[in-house]
């Protein structure tokens, strides 16, 4: 158990197969470890207990240090992603990073920047493992949020959910409108205008598998981009206060 604001330090972590991979394994060689951990292609971070944490607190996790490692892969299994069916055989390719961790190469001399991140993409990332990684986790009393939200120094990021691409825009632009004037004050009427012009849409996740280690449901997912330049600092403070009461 831990105190509110206190940091964890995560060193060594792998977030794939009991950190049993190594550099160069074949696919065949990878297959039975993929197999052996039925219940996720990762594992998670904890569970951590947080002192005075009861259900319906919001939880803020902020990542404080994240070096990975020196090596990483990108790879797709038989039936998984976005087209299942146009690849017959898998495929895995092994990377190696600069010192600085800035840079991966891929093939014919073609240069990756590097932006290091927790969770898995499939086949849209090179999977690593964390040298380093430590997190604050701080405990918010009554915040109104319905879902996750994320928060970087340029944007708050709002995430949709559904069984299709449609529907799933239509839940995050739903909890855009529901999220803006809760945090910010202004209108639903305001906020759905502003959606339209000054929001971001993104396809978080598409995946098609079911059944597997890499079942999600649900398996669509849309994430809106708010960005806080547009906002005056006076708002944006109104915003960080709602979330940090």
């Amino acid at each position: 158990m831990i105190q509110p604001g206190d940091t964890v330090r995560y060193p060594n972590t792998w977030t794939h197969w009991g950190n049993e991979a190594k550099f160069g394994m074949t696919f065949a060689d990878r297959e039975p470890l993929r197999h052996r951990y039925p219940r996720g292609p990762y594992s998670m971070l904890g569970p951590v207990e947080i002192q005075g944490a009861q259900p319906g607190d919001v939880i803020e996790v902020s990542i404080t240090a994240l070096r990975t490692i020196g090596w990483g892969w990108n790879s797709f299994p038989l039936g998984v992603g976005a087209l299942p069916p146009d690849f017959p055989e898998p495929y895995v390719h092994y990377f190696t990073f600069d010192d600085a961790r800035t840079t991966a190469e891929y093939v014919d001399g073609i240069q990756l920047p590097m932006a290091p991140f927790l969770g898995v993409f499939d086949q849209t990332a090179i999977e690593t493992a964390a040298e380093n990684l430590e997190i604050r986790y701080d405990l918010h009393k009554q915040v109104a949020l319905q879902g996750p939200l994320g928060e970087t120094d340029t944007a708050w990021i709002v995430i949709g959910f559904a069984a299709s691409l449609d529907d799933a825009l239509v839940a995050c632009l739903r909890e855009v409108i529901r999220w803006l004037p809760a945090a910010a004050g202004i209108t639903g009427p305001e906020a759905y205008a502003l959606a339209s012009m000054a929001v971001s849409f993104r396809v978080t996740q598409y995946a098609n598998q079911t059944g597997s280690a890499y079942t999600s449901i649900p398996p669509k997912a849309v994430h809106a981009v708010i960005p806080k330049a547009i906002f005056p600092a006076e708002l944006r403070d109104r915003i960080g206060k709602w979330l940090r009461p």
